[in-house]
């Protein structure tokens, strides 16, 4: 799902994350909706992810080849995430 979803192999399925700070070079307006949004894990990561801090956040469907110039589309060091366990794991 859009502003949902993210692909992670490092967390268990259902962990719920909150981004606290997007990390530099994120213009405002992406950081504040990307903070607003309500996060979980709920996929498995196909490219990079090899980093246990690599996550992927689901913004939405790729609408051309070049997603990459997208508004939304970013990447970024130095992020602050939040993790909690899902219910069934607590």
């Amino acid at each position: 799902m859009p502003w949902q979803s993210v692909a992670a192999n490092h967390l268990a399925p259902g962990t719920r994350i909150r981004i606290t700070d997007c990390g530099p070079g994120v213009y405002d307006e992406i950081c504040a909706r990307v903070k607003s949004a309500h996060w979980r894990v709920d996929d498995l990561c196909s490219i990079g992810c090899n980093d246990a801090k690599h996550l992927d956040l689901y913004i939405g469907e790729q609408t051309r080849a070049d997603f990459e110039s997208e508004d939304f589309y970013f990447a970024t060091k130095n992020a602050t995430v939040q993790t909690s366990m899902p219910e069934a794991l607590r």
